[in-house]
């Protein structure tokens, strides 16, 4: 049955308007608070978000939210899809975060469970709505519109079951996976929301952050009309150093003691593309659980090594990454977008020493057969070159501690900034305040960082001469294509 005329114009007004609706009829809840129930009154701040968030998603576009914690910014952007879901003919919505409790345990909070709070206590019901028929585990179906929410938790394959107008992460910097499934679901929707504050293991999302390709949309706490300069100072007193510059300065730097290489504040961004007349190198870290490779030159007029690019895979088989050397792109090996532009950017640098890991004998884990990768690799014309002291992390760790005290000039791009990120993340475990160990601590953890580190490492302890600086210049070149520069031979002077 519908609504009388006068609450069927009500209606209309606020559907027309996204932060009057919110305003209207959307409640948050707070358990801090004596009333709990709350009407949902947008701060200004607030309100220019509402309408981001909305323009993005109309016009198919990327937004990373950094956010101060407790800001109220994952209840508004619910709001957001809440508003959508009622108002849109067959909107389809994808609410992810990195655990499958957060998504939808039943409590307020995770996310079904607010959108349900919604609901219930919207004054203008879905015509048609059945709990028990329309809500079911971590899905949402909106009888009236035929609009859906589908809730999924992080995995590799996160978001690749359907298409979506949006697509959105909660706590991004939180996730397992969050390249592989940030990338993945660039092909499910042409929308993807991150919202997350900064964690304390620096990771793909501050990456993608400071990648300069999606807008990013800082929520700092001063924009709070009820947090001050004496609020401020009271939390300081109540949270360590640490969380105060997480959680609320959004320091992406995070609280990383005992690193390994505080050198790599010598590292340089920049312009540096591949030049076809330098020496190619490339270095690799063949993990079972990923694969990391490094593209370096040398500038002889300086002396100074170069990063020019960077890629890294979890769980894909050695044959995934033959593509990058000029190989065919097989169509069965799951390529995403931005794996066959990076392809297309460097396939035709084949022409390089590699460098690697000395255990590149081993059985591939992923041919699950006798295979070694270093077989593998040489089937595609990819001789590793390894060093005796490759297997002595001493050693691979002073090599490493002078290439990055000399200087490495990185190529700016978003796949460099990931590897500087992994450099500069790289620690040794601390103890426990109560351990009674005695001995050094002599190797670093292992985690999401080591395998760039490592195939850094491998370079390092390789190539030869680290840190000479020929003062050289190019004053000819023999040979080769002179349209291309392939194969061409530079004379130096």
């Amino acid at each position: 049955m519908g609504l009388e005329p006068l609450l069927q114009y009500k209606k209309q007004k606020t559907d027309e308007d996204v932060v009057y609706f919110i305003n209207q009829r959307c409640k948050t809840f707070d358990p801090r608070t004596q009333k709990k129930d709350l009407d949902f009154k947008l701060y200004d701040y607030q309100e220019e978000l509402a309408r981001d968030l909305l323009e993005h998603i109309r016009e198919g576009k990327d937004l990373f939210i950094e956010k101060s914690r407790d800001m109220g910014i994952t209840w508004l952007v619910l709001a957001v899809i809440y508003y959508l879901f009622r108002t849109e003919k067959n909107f389809q919505a994808l609410l992810g975060s990195r655990k499958e409790n957060y998504v939808d345990d039943g409590t307020l909070q995770t996310l079904f469970p607010r959108i349900m709070y919604m609901i219930k206590n919207d004054p203008y019901p879905i015509e048609g709505f059945n709990p028990k028929e329309h809500k079911t585990y971590m899905k949402l179906i909106n009888p009236e519109n035929k609009s859906t929410l589908i809730g999924e938790s992080a995995n590799p394959n996160f978001s690749r079951q359907g298409r979506f107008n949006v697509v959105v992460f909660d706590e991004l910097a939180f996730w397992q996976h969050q390249q592989s499934s940030w990338e993945a679901a660039g092909d499910a929707s042409p929308c993807r929301i991150g919202v997350t504050t900064p964690s304390e293991q620096l990771s793909y999302a501050k990456d993608l952050r400071n990648a300069g390709k999606t807008e990013v949309k800082t929520i700092h706490w001063r924009l709070h009309p009820l947090k001050d300069e004496e609020w401020y100072e009271s939390e300081k007193l109540r949270r360590t150093n640490e969380e105060i510059a997480r959680e609320l300065d959004i320091n992406w730097e995070g609280s990383l003691t005992n690193i390994v290489y505080p050198e790599h504040s010598a590292c340089q961004f920049g312009e540096y593309p591949f030049v076809p007349e330098m020496p190619l190198y490339i270095s690799w870290d063949f993990g079972l659980d990923g694969t990391a490779i490094g593209w370096w030159q040398r500038d002889p007029t300086t002396g100074k090594h170069r990063r020019i690019e960077s890629y890294f895979k979890i769980n894909k088989p050695i044959h995934f990454f033959m593509p990058l050397f000029g190989k065919p792109i097989q169509a069965d090996m799951g390529y995403s977008n931005e794996d066959v532009e990076f392809i297309n950017k460097v396939k035709n640098w084949t022409s390089a020493v590699h460098y690697g890991d000395p255990d590149v004998e081993k059985r591939s884990y992923q041919t699950k057969d006798m295979t070694s990768t270093r077989e593998v690799l040489q089937q595609n014309g990819i001789i590793v070159q390894t060093n005796t002291k490759s297997n002595d992390f001493e050693s691979r760790k002073t090599e490493t501690k002078l290439l990055l005290q000399n200087g490495i000039e990185v190529n700016d791009t978003p796949n460099n900034h990931l590897w500087y990120e992994a450099i500069k993340a790289s620690r040794y475990p601390q103890r426990d305040e109560g351990s009674q160990a005695t001995s050094a601590i002599t190797k670093p953890i292992h985690d999401w960082s080591s395998h760039h580190r490592t195939e850094t490492e491998y370079y390092a302890v390789n190539i030869k001469d680290v840190r000479t600086k020929p003062k050289k210049k190019i004053i000819g070149y023999t040979g080769g294509d002179n349209i291309t520069g392939y194969g061409r031979t530079p004379i130096w002077g």
